[in-house]
């Protein structure tokens, strides 16, 4: 299980770095040129080969997790792992489709494309046009997951306050505790008290008789 916990942390830390060099390397992308032909490889296309792998590895560990988790605890953090793959797979298709488009851009008004044929633009145009459809679709699915998040959080929020309140309730219980367990040891103490009183008094009793 900890093995699994540091190979987690070790992954979506490596995820960070990868996302964060294709946001750099989109940022860098210009419309209006093009360095490489549509069809090959492009730069990003590395970046977002290891970033699917390192999402696959998340899922299968998060899901190895879940379902060797021993505790509450350990199944509450893997399905957090989970949740959070959720959360960086979405950010992964927006930035890749963001590129993609750029892309499209390059092909419709970029130097080297200037001399194309308008057949050539107005195909690259149609595939432009369902990729922003597409897009559309995926920022409903990033709203709708960010609402389930959003409630998640409501509901643990809920669930905190309700163990807040009962900490609170047991905490002003204490006091009456205290005195009771005070009342309990003073009257230990004078049976103590009275006890020893009547042996020693029967003792001396005795003593007498037998004297």
């Amino acid at each position: 299980m900890e093995n699994l916990k540091k190979s987690l942390k070790d992954l979506f830390r490596e995820l960070d770095k990868k996302l964060e060099e294709l946001e750099i390397l989109q940022t860098k992308l210009d419309p209006d040129s093009i360095e490489v032909s549509f069809d090959a490889k492009n730069p990003e296309k590395d970046i977002e080969d290891s970033i699917s792998r390192i999402l696959s590895d998340i899922k299968t560990q998060a899901e190895q997790m879940n379902a060797s988790a021993s505790s509450s605890f350990d199944t509450t953090l893997s399905v957090q792992y989970l949740s959070d793959h959720k959360i960086y797979s979405k950010r992964f298709l927006t930035i890749k489709s963001n590129i993609q488009q750029l892309r499209w851009q390059q092909q419709l008004i970029g130097k080297s494309f200037k001399d194309s044929s308008d057949d050539t633009r107005l195909n690259v145009l149609f595939r432009q046009g369902r990729s922003l459809d597409s897009s559309i679709e995926m920022g409903k699915n990033i709203l709708a997951t960010a609402q389930e998040v959003s409630n998640s959080l409501a509901y643990q929020k809920e669930k905190l306050m309700s163990a807040s309140d009962k900490v609170v309730i047991f905490a002003e219980t204490l006091p009456g505790i205290n005195v009771l367990l005070k009342r309990i040891s003073r009257r230990k103490r004078f049976n103590a008290i009275v006890i020893g009183l009547t042996i020693s008094v029967c003792t001396c009793i005795t003593l007498l008789y037998v004297l």
